[in-house]
């Protein structure tokens, strides 16, 4: 059924800030983040880590695993004979009001913002806060921007965004292994296809495997973004750019930008420099 106005639709979504759910995030990665044994515990959870948390458990989904009620035709009558082949997390923002405690509940608020048109592919952005309802009180708010189109795979060797990378400072290394993005779905209750069923990724959407989550590789690059600034942040901005398989390593590279005090941390190719995955742009904390 298609809603007469999108911008009525909402979810909300209680959750549980589980300690022992975030320790199983970091042992998915610990091996290959040594700074993670040197962490000195929390009580609270880093910005990003709330994205293995407050996930929809929706039974309406549609071919691809993905939820139903956010595709485009069902969000807006012009879409409504229209089909798209594939979607991907495309960007986001994230801003951190006040630090969400471990092992609290807490509430997360979603509604769709935005859909728009672009070149034959279709964007819907969804707008999340989360919010501490006892207080009253704002933790955390997030723009997260999803893709919809019908384009063959393709990896988009030369980026824009990053010019003249040969100069900037590598400051660690991340190899994305196929089951640790079959158990980062299983985390975070992500039952689009493409993150775990090959046979699916492959002949439907004409993959060469299965891919990588974006909040997946968004959490990685944050944690060694954190670890290089010393400090926590609070404020980011992220953007997809290439698809990851698994048995990709990546380097994990810096810019700081001296003009407008922000930090520019980037996944690029081990092996193709000029092959960019995932662009992260920190304001200095």
């Amino acid at each position: 059924m298609i809603i007469s106005d999108y911008k009525a639709l909402h979810w909300l979504t209680k959750d549980l800030t589980s300690s022992y759910h975030r320790k199983n995030f970091q042992n998915l990665v610990r091996d290959q983040l040594p700074f993670l044994q040197d962490r000195s515990p929390t009580n609270c959870l880093n910005i990003n880590e709330h994205f293995l948390f407050f996930n929809r458990t929706s039974k309406e989904l549609s071919k691809d695993g993905y939820f139903k009620d956010i595709a485009p035709d069902q969000l807006m009558p012009k879409y409504k004979d229209q089909t798209f082949k594939r979607r991907l997390w495309a960007k986001g923002s994230i801003i951190q009001h006040e630090p969400l405690k471990i092992n609290r509940e807490y509430t997360c608020l979603e509604h769709v913002k935005n859909v728009k048109s672009y070149r034959g592919d279709t964007f819907v952005s969804i707008y999340r806060d989360i919010v501490d309802t006892n207080r009253q009180v704002k933790l955390l708010s997030e723009f997260r921007t999803l893709v919809y189109t019908n384009s063959i795979p393709r990896p988009n060797n030369i980026i824009k965004h990053i010019n003249n990378t040969e100069d900037d400072t590598i400051i660690g290394q991340f190899k994305f292994n196929e089951m640790d993005i079959v158990k980062y779905s299983q985390l975070t209750l992500n039952p689009h296809r493409i993150h775990w069923d090959k046979v699916h990724a492959v002949q439907h959407e004409l993959y060469d495997n299965i891919i990588a989550q974006g909040p997946f590789s968004t959490q990685v690059l944050t944690l060694f973004a954190e670890s290089y600034i010393g400090k926590p942040i609070h404020n980011l901005n992220y953007r997809n750019l290439n698809y990851i398989y698994p048995g990709t390593t990546v380097d994990i590279c810096l810019r700081i930008n001296d003009i407008n005090n922000t930090y520019q941390f980037y996944m690029r190719d081990s092996q193709n420099y000029e092959k960019i995955y995932l662009f992260l742009q920190v304001v200095s904390p």
